[in-house]
């Protein structure tokens, strides 16, 4: 079994609206993870602001760390 772990993140409406949703970055992202032998997909989608602050929360924030 193979594994994958995908972080699907759009920062700004603009990202959104040009074709990097989550959805269009989920579709991308699924489809590289099954073409390189994932049989096991796990994934993280952060819809939040901009990255600057560290200490904010964030949706499944850590859980891809080993």
């Amino acid at each position: 079994m193979s594994a994958a772990l995908i972080h699907l993140r759009v920062s700004t409406e603009e990202q959104a609206e040009r074709g990097y949703s989550i959805a269009a970055q989920r579709e991308e992202c699924r489809t590289r993870a099954r073409k390189l032998g994932a049989t096991e997909i796990t994934e993280f989608a952060d819809e939040g602001g901009p990255g600057l602050n560290l200490r904010a929360p964030r949706p499944g924030g850590g859980a891809g760390k080993a």
